[in-house]
């Protein structure tokens, strides 16, 4: 228009400045609005001054807004409207609020895009007070007949506000209602959980004669949802496919996405997804949270791929999603990828989730120096991501640096939520640092969260840990009500401490006061079995478990399967095994690992090829007690064989238990210069146990220079180590007879 030498009026900077607020464009905004100050356009016109102030407030820049609508020399109701509308849609509703009561002050009457626009703003502050006054001043007006968006207004405001006993007595003042009154209805009883009521709402709707669409249907789905009515859900996708409807609608297939997804049903998510002509970004996040909620990395990061493929660009969600699959797994090289790609399109600027879920994928992957570094390039720290670091390093055993970290972000200014404290109690349990848990104790005290189940737990944990039994009786009787969280932290501090007697007392306890043990309760109560060789509890037990149908959740039944085994039953161990529909590796290392406990090499072998014929790839685990059977029958080229397979085959490094298991293989058979080759080239600092082995190949094989080389190491590790003098002693004796046979 300008290159036509065409100039523009004030209805041409009115129109654009709109175009401006739309689009989110504050940089033209400003410039055309120096414009409009230089044609001296804006005094006494009202409509620019509008258009001006609602350019600014949409565009989220209120300090600018606020200043021009103050020079405004006339302010009419639309100039309200702009200020109190861009407050609202940036979220800011207390600030709406203020400015609608400033408006009535100033003695301008609202109309109802005011009260629309204020009753959304009440859906943001939650206050029940406001909301009813201004519900009281709608009612003077005679406003609520006038028209349905009011209406629906007022009831979308207090199902926002949890109060659906109002929201239903103004629906049932509405005398003409359509479908999208109802939605509103049906979706606040599903925010208060009240799936009934919603699926009340939404059957009535259509004896009424009103016909749902598809937010009705969403809304239907999640009400099944949070019921749990699993059959009502596939009963309703059955009737859409009926329906005639090849294609599921693109919102109501979504749904169905991630509903299946939240219920770990995903075979039944990927077959709704698949139907959806319509993919969008929220679908795909939908499929992809599923698998990662559900430990399916792998799936999730194969979805990322094919998402790219179809052209969908992921956002901050996706991203994050996926990072949290990449720790999963465990894929630190995906995980650098998703990193990278991150920072190109500088997401990690305005969304701190993203820099959070990094932190945690590397710890997840053990590489705590990038995870600093991602922690101190972050703009704001606030409790999250500090809370990030101290889980992980908790997480990973390394319980002094986490309390580090938290003492850190202590003098940060930063105080400590309930996540931070439940972090730091448990590091002080993995460290034994019973000073600074008490010292943690008295802080939570202090500020009354005693009282909360997950810091309670928490504290029980780390005084159990800690061998303070007393004090974690005394914490554990001034938690407020005894869940079976509470009852399974207790239970699992005395079984992991070796005290599996008073944990079974526990548990009688427990029964007495009538908290019902689950799959928690059960996995450590058989381990207490386990550990003390209580055959007819853990007979007890299992019988429990089968009435209640828990045998075939993977901790349960392998834990019962390793009762028995370490009560020396193994045909029974067996016998539950074979039984199993959810065998994993773990189950399998617990089979074997108890027949090695009880000198049956051969079912060990068989188990470990019986295994992977299976499709169960075998981990450092199972080769630590393969290798360890190899070793007592002698059988060094099988030993060499799964020592390499395990390297090359299943690329597992070597770690100090398996290079121990092979140095004992070498001396079982005598062999003086592998064990010498192996002894010396050996790739780990040894710890006490690797020098014991050394000594006793040593000792088999009469190479008293060996001997002394690791008895020095053991007592560089431990200089009051009897089995060493022992052995050492044994080794000098065998070499002493071995000289006399030879000179005699």
């Amino acid at each position: 228009m300008q290159s036509s030498c065409i100039l523009p009026n004030a209805v041409t900077y009115t129109c654009t400045l709109k175009a401006c607020s739309v689009a989110k464009k504050p940089c033209k905004g400003q410039e055309l609005h120096s414009n409009v100050e230089a044609k001296n356009l804006l005094a006494g016109n009202i409509l620019m001054g509008n258009a001006l102030v609602d350019m600014y407030a949409k565009c989220g820049l209120f300090v600018e807004a606020e200043h021009l609508f103050n020079k405004l020399i006339t302010r009419d109701v639309s100039s309200w409207n702009v200020m109190i509308g861009g407050y609202v849609e940036h979220g800011h509703g207390k600030e709406a609020l203020l400015c609608f009561k400033h408006m009535q002050l100033s003695g301008l009457y609202p109309n109802d895009m005011t009260f629309l626009l204020s009753l959304k703003a009440c859906t943001m502050v939650k206050t029940i007070d406001t909301c009813l006054e201004i519900h009281a001043e709608i009612a003077r007006r005679g406003l609520v007949e006038r028209g349905m968006d009011i209406s629906c207004a007022l009831v979308d405001m207090y199902a926002q506000c949890s109060s659906m006993d109002r929201a239903q007595e103004v629906f049932d003042k509405i005398v003409v209602k359509d479908v999208s009154i109802w939605n509103v209805l049906i979706s606040g009883y599903n925010e208060i959980r009240n799936g009934e009521k919603a699926i009340n709402c939404f059957e009535k709707m259509q004896t009424l004669g009103v016909l749902p669409d598809s937010a009705s249907v969403v809304y239907c789905v999640k009400a099944y949802f949070n019921i749990g009515a699993m059959c009502k859900i596939d009963e309703m996708l059955a009737d859409i496919g009926s329906s005639g409807l090849k294609i599921i609608d693109f919102i109501i297939g979504t749904t169905f996405v991630d509903i299946y997804s939240k219920l770990g049903l995903l075979q039944k998510a990927q077959h709704v997804f698949d139907k959806l002509q319509k993919r969008s970004v929220i679908s795909w996040n939908s499929l992809i949270a599923g698998y990662t909620d559900h430990e399916q990395g792998e799936k999730a990061l194969e979805c990322l791929e094919q998402m790219k493929l179809e052209g969908v660009s992921p956002n901050a969600v996706t991203f994050i999603h996926c990072i949290k699959a990449c720790g999963i797994i465990k894929n630190i090289d995906k995980g650098i990828e998703i990193h990278a790609e991150v920072l190109r399109i500088d997401l990690m600027k305005n969304d701190l989730h993203i820099g959070t879920t990094l932190i945690d994928m590397y710890t997840k992957c053990g590489d705590f120096d990038m995870a600093v570094e991602v922690f101190e390039g972050l703009r704001f720290k606030d409790v999250i991501p500090w809370n990030a670091l101290i889980g992980g390093y908790v997480e990973c055993g390394f319980g002094e640096q986490a309390i580090v970290t938290f003492e850190s972000m202590q003098i940060a200014g930063i105080a400590p939520d309930i996540v931070t404290y439940v972090c730091a109690l448990k590091a002080c349990g993995i460290t034994g640092a019973i000073d600074k848990g008490r010292e943690i104790h008295i802080e939570v005290f202090r500020k009354g969260l005693q009282k909360k189940d997950r810091i309670g737990n928490a504290t029980v944990d780390m005084y159990v840990k800690c061998g303070m039994l007393s004090a974690a009786q005394e914490v554990f009787d001034n938690i407020s009500s005894h869940s079976i969280v509470s009852w399974n932290t207790l239970l699992a501090g005395y079984v992991d401490i070796g005290l599996s007697e008073q944990a079974l007392k526990y548990f009688t306890q427990m029964q007495e006061e009538g908290v019902h043990p689950n799959h928690v309760s059960f996995v450590y109560l058989l381990k207490a079995c386990g550990g003390i060789g209580a055959i007819a509890k853990g007979r007890e037990l299992h019988a429990e478990i089968e009435r209640h149908g828990l045998l075939q959740q993977d901790l349960v039944g392998t834990a019962v399967v390793d009762m028995y085994g370490k009560c020396s039953l193994l045909a029974l161990a067996q016998e539950v095994f074979d039984k199993l529909s959810c065998r994993s590796t773990v189950s399998w290392n617990l089979l074997i690992a108890n027949y090695a406990e009880q000198g049956e090499s051969s079912y060990v072998l068989e188990g470990f090829r019986k295994m992977r014929e299976e499709g169960f790839e075998p981990d450092c685990v199972t080769f630590v007690v393969v290798l360890g059977v190899c070793g007592q029958m002698g059988l060094y080229g099988k030993g060499k064989t799964y020592f390499a397979s395990m390297v090359e085959d299943y690329g597992i490094p070597p770690t100090l238990e398996h290079i121990t298991c092979m140095i004992n293989l070498f001396g079982q058979i005598g062999d003086i210069d592998k064990l010498v080759i192996a002894a010396k080239n050996f790739p780990f600092s040894p710890d006490l146990a690797l020098c014991r082995t050394l000594l006793v190949a040593s000792m088999k094989v009469g190479n008293v220079e060996l001997g002394m080389s690791v008895f020095q190491q053991a007592l560089h590790l431990n200089g009051s180590d009897p089995t060493a003098y022992v052995l050492m002693s044994y080794i000098c004796a065998a070499t002493a007879a071995l000289g006399h046979e030879d000179g005699g």
